[in-house]
């Protein structure tokens, strides 16, 4: 590692540079080598740590268990995740070109994270446009099944739609 700091130090340094200035150059390189090796383990450890805490939790609830080849998930854990996966549609809507641009805003709650990661996940495969994460555009016609579906997942009463009708400037 000396030679290889040594190299870059002389690579980087000023043309006719004095052995002080060679040898500081060669101490930051370290120092910075040194960092960087540094940083790399403090997020393995940390990503180490983070599965740690979720197995942990998810072998208390009963979700998952440990065997001898490894991790697997429990009949309890296969119901609570096909629980999960069907709480929400996963059709696609047709695409209808409307002459109308169509301005839909949502403030669904965080704890609803899930639904609110579904509905823009629609509104792109509908052709929808983001303005800002919770503002959306799109010259498209809302489906009744995809409204009804709003409605189902009780986040319709945290939509607006709104309807431009004529477009310019204030």
């Amino acid at each position: 590692m000396a030679a290889l700091d040594l190299s870059i130090a002389i690579s980087t340094a000023r043309y006719g540079a004095s052995r002080g200035e060679l040898q500081r150059h060669v101490e930051n390189v370290r120092a910075k080598r040194e960092a960087l090796f540094s940083e790399t383990k403090t997020a393995k450890s940390h990503r180490h740590e983070n599965i740690s805490d979720m197995l942990y939790k998810l072998r208390k609830d009963g979700l998952v268990e440990n065997d001898e080849d490894g991790w697997i998930i429990t009949a309890l854990g296969k119901t609570k995740l096909a629980m999960l996966k069907s709480k929400l549609p996963q059709k696609e809507y047709p695409k209808e070109p409307s002459d109308i641009l169509i301005i839909l805003m949502f403030d669904i709650p965080e704890k609803e994270r899930r639904k609110r990661r579904w509905l823009r996940e629609r509104l792109t495969g509908m052709g929808f446009r983001m303005v800002q994460k919770s503002v959306w555009s799109g010259k498209v016609k809302l489906p009744k099944k995809f409204i009804q579906d709003l409605k189902d997942l009780n986040i319709l009463g945290h939509i607006d739609v709104f309807q431009a009708t004529k477009l310019g400037s204030l």
